[in-house]
């Protein structure tokens, strides 16, 4: 597992370190929160209750990305085999992508680094799952698919955004309708490598965004694996654009700290490199 090497921002750089901060606490906060928003939604499943009503079992999060072949969906594998060890408890257990069903998913799936059936995979357990998803669901829930693109990797120091949807912050209104609210953050990569890359709380250089729930230490954040971290870059003309780095796979809870792995998995056709 190879490191990156660390980013400092040049001494000729237009816009300084200050400058950049004021930005993103001001006016550039509902501009990158609706860059994560709109690459992001909850998956989740629910079975009946001993009420008979239906309550949620689990919630993960999914990636929206489109690449220069085609648009499909990623999360963790453990997300998804989280959905069908419930199924496989209650056959009567629904998924759902925000408020649509999103049945046959089995059938739906691209490639998996992981998956529990697969008795001889020893490919690194990279811990992802590509899925189908149609332009016209991505319509319906509103969303606009963040880019997989051919950028050369977020390095250590760089900017990065990350989102998902903590299980802990949602809440049922109704059978099959739940309200979930979105962790948006603006932070910084720690420790990157060719397949990993993890952000560290740092109240002196990640940002917060007013109008938002600030994240506290040690938050429990289990349901946001699956989300995305974007990657912040620049042309040689300091043009700033924005293109999926990794997808979280682990929240740790008691070290603040969150573990996605690359998108340098991710092929443009929404197959994942073993290696």
């Amino acid at each position: 597992m190879q490191e990156t090497g660390a980013w400092a921002s040049p001494p000729d750089h237009p816009i300084t370190p200050e400058q950049a901060r004021a930005f993103i606490e001001g006016d550039g906060a509902d501009v990158l929160g609706h860059i994560l928003m709109s690459a992001m939604a909850p998956i989740y499943w629910h079975a009946p209750t001993t009420s008979g009503e239906r309550g949620i079992v689990g919630n993960g999060t999914l990636t929206i990305a489109r690449s220069r072949q085609r648009l499909f969906a990623v999360t963790a594998y453990h997300v998804v085999d989280g959905y069908f060890a419930a199924r496989d408890a209650d056959p009567r257990t629904i998924c759902q992508i925000g408020n649509l069903p999103f049945d046959q998913l089995m059938s739906r799936i691209i490639d998996r680094s992981g998956y529990r059936d697969d008795t001889d995979d020893n490919d690194g357990r990279h811990d992802l799952c590509t899925i189908e998803i149609t332009e016209a669901e991505v319509t319906a829930l509103r969303k606009e698919p963040v880019t997989l693109g051919d950028s050369p990797g977020v390095q250590e120091g760089r900017g990065i955004l990350f989102g998902g949807f903590p299980g802990a912050w949602r809440r049922e209104l109704a059978p099959r309708e739940a309200e979930f609210r979105g962790l948006r953050g603006i932070g910084i990569s720690r420790r990157v490598s060719d397949t990993q890359i993890t952000w560290v709380r740092d109240p002196d250089l990640d940002t917060h965004v007013a109008g938002l729930p600030e994240l506290q230490p040690h938050a429990n954040l289990g349901g946001i694996s699956g989300g995305p971290m974007i990657g912040l870059f620049e042309t040689p003309g300091h043009i700033l654009y924005f293109q999926l780095a990794g997808i979280i796979v682990e929240a740790i809870q008691s070290l603040d700290n969150l573990v996605a792995r690359s998108s340098h998995l991710l092929r443009p056709d929404g197959t994942i490199r073993r290696r």
